[in-house]
């Protein structure tokens, strides 16, 4: 369809070219009500204002064009400007077994030769994923699988914050926990909740025995803070191999420490005559004046990029801020040499964004493009009660808390229901609903009633089992429902490369629903008209052309499933 449809511009654009009308983009449309035709274009409407003449006048032109295009069956002016058409018959035929003949790869779209790398998840190390971070990390891995099956070259990344006061705090609890495993009386210290530091501790027990108890903390302190990364590390990864989560990297903030990487972003900043010895303004959160205020500090410009005002990149004792390790963190993607770069973050980031944006593309000198993409949190109820938190995790909701109400498949779709900047509600219950109102419920259960529907072809006529089994069959008789289903289902392409142009995946999910819901509509009329059945063993020529159909739309569920990382059901 796509071909036809970029067949079909590109004839009637040259026509009008040849007639003086040099710059008329033209874009053909589905359309969902199949009386007005089966495509429309509003071209018409824009080109008016540039050429001064009425959309009437000029959809009359357009429409003459379209009209001597070989496939096009009738074209008429619709409203004040629109261009409807209608197709020849057989085309819907040819187009819905291109489904079937590329059945492993449709909806991927060719190769654009651009880099993207996509930072999600990149939770701080100090203890296992709460329900927050794993919003952030299924719409960044939906992003992934949709953008790569748009034509991007994607790396999955994932930013180890294992530098800085968290990791030293991580560290004194675990050592802490670890001395009172040992024996030994320990202070009341200020420390991370939760029994997996008690995991840990014991852990350390096991495997260093007592090695660490009589020496300096500036010794065990780095050591034992390395480890516990470790250990928290391997909780996360469980929890996101729990959602089928994977990364291609983990890139470690001590590594950028190590190897210099700040000292270089810092000097190239200054370079640049960005930075400057200043005292920031006081915190809205405190009235008081805070050490940071009492003394000058080395100042990013950030203000020069719409900041609200210019940012510390070092602290009072010396160590840099987080913020001048994201700036290094950001240039080391530069330096891999990535066309696109999206952080996928959490709402408390908002504040973060247009600094860092704008400081990394003026110091790339706009070698890449920087997006940021804040998503929302998420509020589960049960009952009408909120989740509560496990003795795990001690502070908040965890992912393992919902898995433990409803399966991987189910969490990740609604996460990725809305769009990533919209705050919601969910109760497990509705999330389990066998309902039309339960996405995912309704479109699974649209892909298992369509493996149902072939299973029982197979067993009319057995030579359906065979791979190709729909080359031969003619399509000539399909209505206006069938044309509105097959039509969503070519457009699936278009839907992909949508979803990833607009980073918005929930466009998958409402395309994918869409889709199930016309085919249920279908399944209901042939419950109450024998005719529209899609089986008949009477009516076999009828029957194999009605096949051909639900296999392509079971095609398409389960490809648009696949992106989603939610496997296809064919039974339920």
């Amino acid at each position: 369809m796509e071909k036809f449809l970029f067949a079909l511009k590109t004839w009637v654009e040259n026509q009008l070219i040849q007639e003086g009308y040099d710059g008329i983009e033209l874009d053909f449309i589905l359309l969902t009500q199949r009386s007005h035709g089966d495509f429309t274009t509003h071209g018409a409407f824009s080109a008016a204002k540039k050429f001064k003449k009425s959309p009437v006048n000029i959809a009359q032109r357009i429409c003459g064009h379209v009209q001597s295009f070989k496939g096009v069956k009738k074209a008429e002016v619709a409203g004040s400007g629109f261009v409807n058409i209608t197709v020849e018959p057989c085309l819907w035929g040819l187009w819905t077994k291109e489904i079937l003949e590329n059945f492993q790869t449709y909806g991927q779209n060719p190769e654009k030769r651009i880099s993207v790398n996509i930072e999600y998840v990149s939770a701080n190390p100090t203890g296992p994923l709460h329900v927050g971070h794993g919003r952030c990390a299924v719409v960044g891995d939906v992003l992934a699988n949709i953008m790569e099956s748009a034509g991007y070259t994607v790396t999955r990344e994932y930013y180890v914050n294992d530098a800085g006061n968290q990791i030293s705090l991580l560290a004194k609890s675990v050592y802490s926990a670890y001395k009172t495993l040992l024996g030994y009386a320990q202070e009341d210290l200020q420390s991370y909740p939760g029994e997996y530091i008690q995991y840990i501790a014991q852990t350390l027990v096991e495997q260093e025995k007592d090695a660490w108890v009589h020496v300096p903390e500036s010794v065990w302190e780095p050591y034992i803070g390395i480890f516990s990364v470790q250990h928290v590390m391997h909780l996360i990864q469980e929890d996101l191999k729990a959602l089928n989560i994977c990364h291609d990297v983990f890139t470690c903030e001590r590594f950028l420490y190590q190897y210099g990487a700040i000292n270089s972003v810092f000097s190239k900043l200054k370079e640049k005559g960005w930075v400057y010895e200043g005292i920031m303004d006081a915190p809205k959160s405190n009235n008081s004046l805070t050490s940071i205020q009492c003394q000058p500090l080395p100042l990013l410009r950030t203000t020069l990029w719409g900041d609200a005002q210019d940012r510390a990149l070092c602290k009072p004792d010396g160590t840099w801020t987080y913020f001048a390790a994201d700036l290094a963190y950001h240039m080391d993607k530069v330096r891999r040499k990535f066309d696109i770069c999206i952080d996928i973050l959490g709402a408390d980031h908002i504040g973060h964004v247009t600094r860092l944006k704008g400081a990394i593309e003026a110091l790339a000198e706009n070698s890449v493009h920087l997006e940021m993409i804040c998503c929302q949190m998420v509020r589960f109820f049960s009952e009408k009660r909120p989740i509560k938190m496990s003795k795990r995790t001690g502070t908040f909701v965890s992912i393992q808390d919902i898995l433990q109400y409803v399966d991987a498949d189910t969490f990740r779709f609604f996460m990725v229901s809305k769009k990533a900047d919209t705050h919601f509600d969910l109760d497990i219950q509705e999330m389990k609903a066998c309902t039309k109102d339960n996405g995912i419920f309704y479109i699974q259960y649209a892909h298992a009633r369509c493996c149902s529907v072939l299973r029982h072809g197979v067993h009319l006529w057995p030579f359906l089992a065979e791979k190709e089994w729909w080359r031969d069959i003619k399509i000539s008789s399909w209505g206006k429902e069938y044309k509105e289903g097959i039509g969503l289902a070519l457009n699936f392409p278009r839907l992909v490369d949508n979803a990833a142009q607009s980073r918005e995946p929930h466009i998958l999910c409402s395309g994918l629903y869409k889709l199930a819901q016309c085919f249920h509509g279908v399944w209901q009329q042939g419950n109450h008209q024998a005719e529209l059945r899609f089986l008949d063993r009477q009516e076999k020529e009828r029957s194999l052309e009605n096949l051909v159909w639900v296999q392509a739309i079971a095609i398409v569920l389960k490809q648009g499933l696949a992106l989603l990382g939610i496997k296809a059901k064919e039974e339920l």
